[in-house]
């Protein structure tokens, strides 16, 4: 802020005199004093040296306060005035008791970089952003907002695809997970764990943990972190072989509402003892606590690999052919991802002339792309399972097999890079992802129904799926200024949440909640199920200031709100196509 004080100017006197500093200078000075009064403590000891920020306020003042009266210090309601304090508070905590006052900031910039995410919604500005380097760190920060009842928000790398980090409110305060938080604290080889803090990514810490030859399994989207990935319990294209993010949660250190650090339960691969307060935190998305520092379950490296490429005439051959696979018990697969017409379409788009011999993609048809792992001899047999299954189930005769390194490289570049590949069919347009999951069975003719929906609908939507595990994704390119195809676009993603819903789904199979799928919750749980979550909900965070205004339905119903492209906080590609891009997987 510089300082709490100068928020209560008067807009307008502020324009009158902004082209005089020295009179600005006073204004500053007499609305220290004035603010002193209703905030309750010394600003000009807190905020030393805060006249250089001068001309950021009134930016500041007039988007979190509105039009504040001059000379109206009775209009700052309880809640203002207690944000007003909190920051105040906050500043100082960081600048005298943590000795770095960088790492509290109020600046335009930081706070709008914070109010956005790869997502369509669109909330509200923090009003401050702070920067803890440890749990204890966030635990005193949390602990002023508790006394001052004042929202907190944790943000990790803003790849999330649903709101979840966006604060809801005004007079939120967000605490940034990642810029401080990557330390990888503790390796155990011979137990394969790992501790870690909240911000590490897992593309970091899978390169730190090569030389061990030990792996982290759950790949979300590129950058993102463990904290977030733990706290949307997200999966990947390893959760076939591996499970999602929670089979590889151990335990996590969780700071709650009232300050206070809580570690979840000992690191042991197996406990009965007590509640499982691990898989609280799994999944609930910052609004029961913030997790700081987890404990993760690794895996060894798999000696051997091989990448099999199938090609079907239609998604639903596809679709079946993967639930086959599953039902198998000898190919035990470790991915098993499906590409629609359109999706191989814009791959193929992206190919060099080298990678287009390589990879040989069928223009027109449905890719089914399977990884085994194991042992050399054993993946090789397997393979040949997968080959056998698949021609039963309708696939070409061109049924390619990679074992050498780079060949399956080059094959599984496809499928890391789709995403970027996308923009290739609509170079101009923005990405809107959308996330369901219906059971295996019910695959099939879920997917089908979509694709039929989506060609009546006009917009261009890749389809991508996790089909192992029955997740699918629709990859829309729309214009986000276009408000008629933005209707279009969340009436699509409407109808498809409720068909998986229909076949006994879920609306969300690995992006979580948010804020943009809190409405279907009341169709996806019984009322009962509802209450049991928010009792605890009341019993962890009884002010409600953890991530207010997520997960949970509101009593009225509510349209979702979408207004502006996606902002990525990892470097996004160039072109439409990035090849060079290996970490990328939906």
């Amino acid at each position: 802020i510089g300082s709490a004080g100068v928020l209560v100017c008067m807009r307008g006197l502020m324009h009158k005199n902004e082209d005089s500093s020295e009179r600005n200078r006073r204004f500053y000075e007499t609305w220290i004093f004035r603010t002193e009064k209703i905030v309750g403590c010394e600003l000009n000891d807190v905020f030393r040296g805060s006249w250089s920020r001068w001309n950021g306020l009134n930016r500041f003042a007039t988007r979190f306060l509105g039009d504040v009266k001059c000379e109206m210090e009775s209009s700052l309601d309880s809640d203002s005035q207690n944000v007003l304090k909190c920051v105040a508070a906050l500043q100082d905590l960081y600048s005298n008791t943590f000795q770095s006052s960088y790492r509290f900031s109020v600046e335009e910039s930081d706070r709008d970089s914070h109010s956005r995410d790869a997502s369509f919604h669109t909330l509200e500005s923090p009003v401050a952003v702070a920067y803890p380097a440890n749990s204890s760190e966030v635990a005193a920060t949390i602990a002023i907002c508790a006394k001052f009842k004042t929202p907190v928000v944790g943000f990790g790398a803003g790849t999330s695809l649903e709101g979840h980090a966006l604060p809801a409110r005004k007079g939120s305060v967000t605490l940034n997970m990642r810029e401080n938080m990557q330390q990888i604290l503790d390796l155990n080889e011979r137990d394969m764990t790992v501790r870690v803090q909240a911000g590490v990514s897992y593309t970091e810490l899978n390169e730190f943990l090569r030389p061990y030859k030990l792996f982290f399994p759950p790949d979300p989207g590129a950058g993102a972190t463990i904290g977030g990935m733990i706290a949307t319990s997200c999966g990947g294209t390893n959760a076939l072989k591996y499970g999602t993010v929670k089979s590889s949660v151990l335990s996590v250190k969780v700071v709650t509402a009232d300050g206070k650090e809580l570690e979840t339960r000992r690191a042991t691969r197996k406990s009965s003892a007590g509640y499982h307060l691990t898989e609280w935190f799994i999944g609930s998305e910052g609004t029961l606590g913030i997790i700081t520092e987890a404990t993760l379950q690794l895996h060894p490296i798999p000696p051997s690999s091989s990448v099999i490429i199938l090609h079907f005439k239609s998604i639903r051959d596809a679709a079946h052919c993967a639930s086959a696979l599953v039902r198998d018990g000898t190919v035990d697969a470790t991915r098993c991802e499906l590409m629609d017409s359109a999706m191989v379409k814009a791959a193929d788009m992206c190919l060099t002339p080298d990678q287009r011999n390589v990879a040989d993609l069928k223009l027109g048809s449905t890719l089914l792309m399977v990884e085994l792992t194991g042992e050399q001899k054993s993946v090789e047999n397997r393979s040949e399972t997968v080959k056998k299954i698949g021609l039963a189930a309708g696939a070409s005769d061109d049924v390619k097999v990679a074992i050498e390194a780079e060949r399956k490289e080059e094959l599984w570049r496809i499928r890391k890079e789709a995403y970027w590949s996308a923009y290739a069919l609509r170079p101009d347009a923005s990405i809107w992802t959308t996330d369901v999951c219906v059971p295996l069975s019910r695959l099939a003719k879920c997917i089908q129904e979509t694709q039929e929906d989506l060609d009546e609908s006009g917009l261009i939507a890749p389809i991508l799926a996790h089909a192992g595990d029955g997740n699918f994704h629709l990859l829309i390119l729309i214009n986000p200024d276009d408000q008629s195809e933005m209707k279009t676009a969340s009436e699509l993603n409407e109808r498809l949440v409720r068909r998986a819903l229909s076949y006994s789904g879920t609306c969300t199979g690995e992006h979580g909640v948010g804020s943009g799928k809190r409405h279907f919750l009341t169709e996806e749980y019984s009322q009962e199920a509802l209450d049991v979550m928010r009792s605890m909900k009341q019993t962890l965070d009884p002010n409600g200031i953890l991530n207010p205004d997520k997960i949970f339905p509101q009593s009225t119903p509510e349209t979702p709100s979408h207004g502006r492209p996606p902002t990525f906080h990892q470097t996004p590609p160039s072109t439409p196509c990035a090849p060079d891009l290996t970490t990328v997987t939906e």
